[in-house]
């Protein structure tokens, strides 16, 4: 257990059991963020289509988020994409997709085998013109945790502020941008467990790395700057499994959802 939990925290060691797939991830992007939308203009994002077919694909399901800075933009759905309005400030806009692929392996009428993975793509949305940001400020050699930690509800196993303060003691300032990229890869997989999608503790762990993989790939983060907290997070995440608290997918959904929560928070 110790070794798939370092698969999935750290994004590096790929397990023999997880090399070989039947079921193929399609090579998808978000369209429409390419070039910068004029002030006042219709905003308008979709995922590219599948160009070759993939076996046993049965679903795709996509959910949209956008964020400015740290607000949740609202938007209007149209079929797998969205709409918005540009407004009338320059800024950047921070674009997540989560995409969840269904299969289904069937014989005749009857299902065989299924699977579900998740992705989480991203892009970075120029609105108007770009603003260039103010020079940092030097870097605090010790590290300093925010008190907006204190804050977070404590949950059923305490790692919303876990994983908040873990972030400031072991991530880099300059990395700290993976946080909502990380955080959303989490959540996409714990609304696959609350659906249903899965029945054991090791699919959940798969889906986890491949989704967090992607995710960091997408947005191009370089996923060193975040080895040493997930080292961390992965010997709190077993402590929790040895001593019987994380045993069911619903423990691992909601640990999920309580470490996104604190990435979240990451200002």
């Amino acid at each position: 257990m110790r070794n798939i939990l370092s698969v999935l925290f750290l994004f590096l060691f790929a397990s023999n059991i997880f090399s070989q797939d039947k079921f193929a991830l399609p090579n998808q992007n978000i369209v429409g963020a390419e070039q910068p939308i004029p002030l006042g203009e219709l905003v308008d994002l979709s995922i590219s289509p599948i160009k070759d077919k993939v076996p046993n694909l049965d679903k795709v399901v996509v959910s949209w988020k956008i964020y400015d800075g740290d607000s949740e933009k609202k938007f209007r759905s149209s079929g797998d994409g969205i709409f918005f309005g540009a407004g009338i400030k320059s800024k950047k806009l921070l674009v997540l997709a989560s995409v969840s692929y269904l299969y289904k392996v069937k014989e005749g009428d009857k299902i065989t085998d299924a699977d579900i993975k998740n992705v989480l793509l991203s892009a970075t949305l120029q609105i108007g013109d770009q603003v260039l940001p103010a020079p940092p400020n030097p870097v605090d050699p010790k590290p300093v945790v925010p008190d907006d930690g204190e804050k977070l509800p404590a949950g059923r196993f305490n790692l919303s502020k876990i994983a908040y303060d873990n972030v400031y003691r072991y991530v880099d300032v300059s990395n700290r941008g993976g946080a909502k990229v990380y955080a959303n890869s989490l959540e996409g997989v714990a609304s696959a467990i609350a659906a249903g999608a899965y029945e054991e503790v090791e699919p959940i762990l798969k889906a986890t790395k491949e989704a967090n993989d992607q995710a960091f790939k997408q947005a191009n983060i370089p996923t060193k700057g975040w080895n040493a907290y997930g080292e961390a997070m992965q010997d709190i995440v077993y402590d929790l499994y040895k001593n019987k608290k994380l045993i069911t997918v619903y423990d691992f959904r909601d640990a999920w959802l309580e470490i996104s929560r604190g990435l979240k928070a990451i200002k």
